[in-house]
């Protein structure tokens, strides 16, 4: 299926590259807005992409599972005309990115992944643990700013919280979310990605939770992908380019400079 998307940057150059940008969890491709004045829109052009249930795909539901997003990626990317492109994702979508790298191996320049989910997707989720998120995820409010501070290590106040909480319900819908949140807790595609040779960034925060800081991204992402760099954003958590969106885009950009033709 086609997905919506946004088309932004450098439009009328035909030998602009091409970046295809997906979105986390907590948004649709808004989240990108506070980061994007500092993309360089001359020598890219970006189509932010939103998944079934988010943001300009609302209204299409789907069985929320990594074959179906990779294909809609895809199709998405054929629409546009793009044979080749770079990879953005984000937290989950990072997770999918992986998967896509593995099955378009040819076609991606340079992946890069915020704060992601790893291969594994989220082993050891207790029963409480999918029980908060579940109730976060469908309609609890006090759960999901729970979750947000975790996310970003307590540092922020009432108006963080509550315009996350508002911007995660106006942009999606509770389908989506939970569907979304059983494909990252039990997805395990390591076998399926370990070794591609993609060139790859990994970005992440100091203050994010635990389980996405530097020691998990040495273990996880620096040994199975050969090509990885690992880049740490000081003074942010798991939304770099809401929380510190002009170091977020410098490292992008120096990312995806690298690897220009």
């Amino acid at each position: 299926m086609i997905l919506g998307y946004e088309k932004k940057g450098a439009l009328r150059n035909p030998k602009a590259e091409k970046v295809i940008v997906l979105h986390d969890w907590f948004s649709d491709h808004s989240s990108y807005d506070p980061s994007f004045p500092y993309f360089d829109q001359d020598t890219y052009k970006y189509a932010f992409i939103d998944l079934r249930g988010y943001g300009l795909s609302k209204e299409h539901a789907g069985h929320y599972t990594l074959a179906e997003v990779a294909q809609d990626i895809i199709d998405t990317v054929d629409h546009l005309g793009w044979a080749q492109f770079h990879l953005v994702g984000h937290s989950m979508s990072a997770l999918m990115g992986q998967f896509i790298c593995a099955l378009a191996t040819q076609r991606i320049k340079s992946f890069i992944a915020v704060t992601p989910v790893g291969a594994t997707g989220t082993p050891g989720v207790t029963p409480e643990i999918l029980g908060f998120m579940t109730a976060a995820a469908t309609n609890d409010d006090e759960l999901a700013t729970q979750a947000a501070h975790m996310m970003t290590d307590n540092r922020y106040g009432k108006t963080w919280t509550d315009f996350k909480v508002k911007n995660w319900r106006e942009t999606s819908t509770a389908e989506a979310r939970v569907g979304y949140m059983h494909l990252f807790l039990n997805s395990d595609i390591l076998e399926e990605v370990k070794g591609l040779e993609i060139p790859m960034a990994v970005i992440f925060g100091t203050h994010d939770a635990e389980g996405y800081r530097r020691p998990v991204m040495e273990e996880t992402f620096a040994k199975w992908f050969p090509s990885c760099e690992l880049f740490e954003i000081e003074n942010t958590g798991h939304y770099p380019m809401q929380e510190t969106p002009v170091a977020f885009a410098t490292t992008l950009m120096a990312f995806l400079d690298k690897h220009l033709e």
